[in-house]
């Protein structure tokens, strides 16, 4: 009973979490969570935008004509709708247009109207864990048509290439936003379009030397759901337990055949003995059993339990997950529980900044419910779910992460190990 009880002292962990690093010993560190890529949920329906800038243009074109571009400053408006596919690449359908001077400063209408590639390059410059970004940088292409000035080729004997003039049209730059509420961004952009030379009723209508750089700043509007949801990664905690079963299980042996040995020793001689054969086969895990057994034993009485939790959150006031895909992690923690006949502690929680005491209590109970319905329909045996209801909490720095329920898988250890 002695081993027994030096090998509880290394299992009873209560408020470090041991991790294995690189050199496969363990460690007591505390298990940060990581994210998973980027989880889109809603996918139709969230992350729309509209955009509407106003800004300034000057017509740029081939012959050159008389002046310069400051002779032909306009002003000009734009207008955007399109939806971000992912963090990192958005669509649009864009509109630029009013009137712009030509190289012999002649005043027309004209509009462009394209379809434009956006990529977001702040995205390799933040963390994976940012759910809401507050700037993007998105460098755009996009082809599409314009309708410049009206053309008249006096040049021309069949006249068929005179009237409206629709030329092949590409658009390029680069926008800013600047979040300055959940649904609004602050954006600025600077673009160009290049078109056939005729745009502007001048030119060879055979080569693309008219362009129309812009500068511009607006609003956007995100339409529907804003932001990203995440998901936490399951791995880590699935790896740490499946190793600290193993470990256990390797004790357990050890522990086992000490007191085997004890029944079969006529000149046993009590626990110093017994410590005097353990240093001599194993003693790297007393050197550690030893500077740790007090302060484990403590918190054993405690706690005896492997609690390694893994989290789960839900919309304010609600049951309903952030992210249906969260359950995902529930899979494996089910499997590792019935493969091995643990434990798991479910805790439902609300955040003590919203709601009253007696709402929160009850909201922490329906969440706690919600995990302990989606383990059963795993197939974890109700016997080996143990619930807890924690109220309201102000766990962490952010609200939304006191919107939450747990599960924590962990091995129970028999009375008498304390022996």
């Amino acid at each position: 009973m002695a081993c027994a009880a030096l090998f509880c002292g290394n299992v009873a962990a209560s408020e470090d979490t041991l991790v294995i690093d690189s050199r496969d010993y363990l460690t007591t560190e505390r298990l940060t969570p990581t994210y998973l890529d980027y989880i889109r949920t809603d996918y139709w329906g969230s992350n729309w935008f509209l955009n509407v800038q106003g800004g300034i243009s000057a017509f740029c074109g081939h012959p050159v004509g008389c002046g310069d571009m400051t002779d032909r400053i306009m002003p000009n408006l734009n207008i955007s709708f399109g939806k971000f596919i992912t963090p990192q690449v958005a669509l649009r359908l864009y509109y630029q247009g009013m009137k712009f001077k030509n190289t012999v400063k002649e005043t027309h209408n004209y509009f462009t109207l394209r379809a434009d590639f956006m990529f977001n390059i702040a995205t390799f410059f933040r963390s994976k864990s940012t759910a809401n970004s507050k700037w993007d940088l998105l460098p755009y292409v996009g082809i599409g048509v314009s309708r410049g000035a009206v053309l008249h080729h006096t040049d021309c004997p069949c006249h068929a290439c005179n009237g409206s003039n629709y030329p092949f049209t590409i658009g390029y730059g680069v926008q800013a936003r600047y979040r300055i509420g959940e649904y609004l961004h602050l954006t600025g952009e600077i673009g160009n379009f290049t078109t056939m030379s005729d745009f502007d009723n001048l030119g060879n209508r055979r080569s693309m030397r008219d362009n129309m750089p812009s500068v511009s700043v607006g609003l956007a509007v995100t339409l529907g759901k804003s932001g990203w949801d995440r998901a936490i990664d399951a791995k880590p905690y699935i790896a740490q337990n499946d190793y600290l079963i193993s470990e256990y299980k390797r004790l357990k042996d050890i522990a086992d055949n000490c007191e085997e040995k004890d029944k079969n020793n006529s000149t046993y001689s009590g626990l110093e003995a017994l410590k005097a054969r353990l240093m001599e086969r194993h003693k790297m895990e007393l050197d550690r059993l030893k500077a740790e057994q007090q302060r484990y034993n403590d918190s054993l009485r405690a706690a005896r339990a492997y609690n390694f939790p893994i989290y789960f959150f839900f919309k304010k006031g609600t049951v309903i997950l952030t992210d249906r895909s969260q359950l995902l992690n529930l899979e494996e923690l089910a499997r590792v529980a019935k493969e091995h006949g643990l434990t798991l502690r479910v805790e439902g929680a609300a955040d003590a900044a919203t709601g009253t005491p007696k709402i929160n209590r009850k909201l922490s109970i329906k969440r706690c419910r919600f995990l302990v319905n989606e383990l059963k329909k795993r197939g974890v045996e109700v016997k080996n779910i143990k619930g807890v209801s924690r109220g309201g909490v102000r766990d962490h720095k952010r609200i939304q992460e006191d919107r939450h329920a747990k599960v924590a898988i962990y091995v129970d250890l028999s009375e008498d190990s304390e022996d």
